[in-house]
C-alpha cells in the first residue's frame, strides 16, 4: 500500500514539475518579447473522431442489442413459464430502450457543443443563457452519462460477471452425492470437561439412546456432518461412531422418497439423509447445506432480495428506520417470483418428507439435523 502510494506521489510531483517548466519557459519568452501582458497556463482537453462507423454498422449493432439484450431475455423468460418477472422486464427494457437510443448525451457528442440549444430562447441575455446551458450540462453529464450512472453500471456487470462464473462452475462441476473421504475416528481421545461449567444443551435427553446413554449434542454435530458424505461410506461412519448396526442410514427411503416427489414436483438440488434407531424406534433427519455450484446459484435466488435490502439500509442514512417495515418491504420485492422461489426452496421437499413419515407412522419422533434450510412453517407439524 506505502509502495502503491509513493509511486502516485511521484507521478503527480513528475506532473508538477513539467508544469512548472511550462510555465518558467512561458514567462521567460514573455519578457524576452516585453510585452506588457500577464503570463497564464491554461489546461484544455478536446476530443477528436479518429474513426467513424458507416451507418450499416450502427445498423447491425442496433439489431445485435435487440436480439441478445431483448429478444432472446423475453424468449427465455416466457418459455419457462416465469411470467411475472418477463413482464417487468418487458416494461423495464422498453424504458430503459428509450433512454439509451434517445440519449441526450449522445445527441450532445454528436453536435460537439451546447450552440444551437437556445432557438426558443433567442431573447435571453448572455447570463441566462449561460446557466441554462450549464444546467443543462450537468444533467447530462452527472445524471444521464456521469460518474454514478457509470458506478451502477460497473456493479452491475460484477454481478453478473460473478453469476456466469458460478453458473459455468455449476455446469462444469455439476452436482455431487457427498464427499468420499470417511472420517478419522480417534479411540485414545476423551475431552474429560469441568464439572464447575456444565453446558445445559450438551445433553439433550431421551431423543435417542445407545445403550443407557442418552443423545448428546456432539451426536447431532456428527449426523449433520453425515450429510456432507456419500451413501457409499454413511453406513460405516455410522457403525463407527454409535456402534455396529445401532444405527441405519435408510437410503432406500430416502431415494423412493424423492423420485415419487420431483417426478410431480420438479427436481430439487436438496440433499438429505434418514438415519434411523431401531432399538428406540426413532429417528433423524439431516440436511446437508451448500456444497457445491448449484447449492450456491439456489441460495442467491432465495437470499439475494433479502440481502439487498439489508445492504440497502445499511448504506442509506437513518437506514434504521425501516426496520418496523423491512419484512413487508421484503415480502414485496420477491412478491414477483413468489412461487418460482417456492419451487426451489428446499424445506418444501425436506418439510413433506418429514410430513411422509409421520404419516407412515414408522418412528415415534423424527428430529432434524444439519444446515438450515428447513424451515417450519404453519403448515409443518411438531416434531
Amino acid at each position: 500500500m506505502i509502495a502503491l502510494y509513493s509511486t502516485w506521489a511521484l507521478l503527480k510531483l513528475n506532473d508538477s514539475r513539467k508544469m512548472m517548466g511550462a510555465f518558467s519557459k512561458a514567462s521567460d519568452d514573455s519578457s524576452r518579447s516585453g510585452s506588457s501582458l500577464s503570463d497564464a497556463v491554461f489546461q484544455v482537453r478536446a476530443t477528436f473522431r479518429v474513426n467513424e462507423a458507416t451507418e450499416l454498422f450502427c445498423w447491425i449493432c442496433f439489431v445485435i442489442e435487440i436480439i441478445f439484450l431483448f429478444i432472446l431475455p423475453i424468449i427465455g423468460l416466457f418459455s419457462t413459464k416465469n411470467y411475472n418477472v418477463a413482464w417487468v422486464f418487458v416494461f423495464t427494457a422498453i424504458i430503459t430502450g428509450f433512454r439509451r437510443f434517445l440519449s441526450s448525451s449522445v445527441c450532445l457528442h454528436e453536435l460537439g457543443s451546447l450552440d444551437g440549444m437556445e432557438s426558443n430562447n433567442v431573447n435571453q441575455s448572455p447570463d441566462e443563457e449561460w446557466r441554462e446551458k450549464h444546467r443543462l450540462g450537468t444533467i447530462v453529464g452527472k445524471i444521464s452519462a456521469g460518474k454514478r450512472r457509470s458506478f451502477w453500471i460497473r456493479c452491475f456487470i460484477f454481478f453478473m460477471a460473478a453469476f456466469l462464473l458460478v453458473f459455468m462452475a455449476a455446469v462444469t462441476l455439476g452436482a455431487n452425492d457427498g464427499k468420499d473421504t470417511p472420517f478419522e475416528m480417534l479411540t485414545d481421545f476423551e475431552y474429560e470437561g469441568n464439572q464447575n461449567m456444565k453446558y445445559p444443551t450438551c445433553k439433550i435427553g431421551k431423543q435417542f439412546q445407545v445403550g443407557d446413554v442418552d443423545s448428546s449434542l456432539s451426536d447431532f454435530v456428527f449426523l449433520a456432518a453425515t450429510a456432507y458424505q456419500k451413501p457409499s461410506i454413511t453406513q460405516e461412519a455410522l457403525d463407527d461412531w454409535f456402534g455396529e448396526n445401532v444405527a441405519i442410514d435408510e437410503v432406500d427411503k430416502v431415494k423412493a422418497f424423492r423420485e415419487e416427489y420431483q417426478e410431480e414436483n420438479g427436481n430439487s438440488a436438496v440433499t438429505y439423509k434418514l438415519v434411523s434407531f431401531p432399538d428406540t424406534n426413532r429417528a433423524i433427519v439431516s440436511i446437508r447445506g451448500t456444497s457445491n455450484a448449484w447449492d450456491a446459484l439456489t441460495d442467491a435466488q432465495l437470499w439475494s432480495s433479502a440481502a439487498l435490502s439489508q445492504y440497502v439500509r445499511a448504506i442509506i442514512p437513518l437506514g434504521e428506520i425501516w426496520t418496523p417495515v423491512f419484512e413487508t418491504i421484503v415480502k414485496a420485492i420477491s412478491m414477483i417470483q413468489n412461487k418460482r422461489l417456492k419451487d426451489v426452496a428446499f424445506y418444501q421437499e425436506t418439510t413433506a418428507f418429514v410430513d411422509s413419515l409421520k404419516e407412515d407412522g414408522l418412528y415415534d419422533s423424527i428430529s432434524i439435523t444439519g444446515h438450515c434450510k428447513c424451515i417450519i412453517t404453519d403448515e409443518t407439524p411438531d416434531y
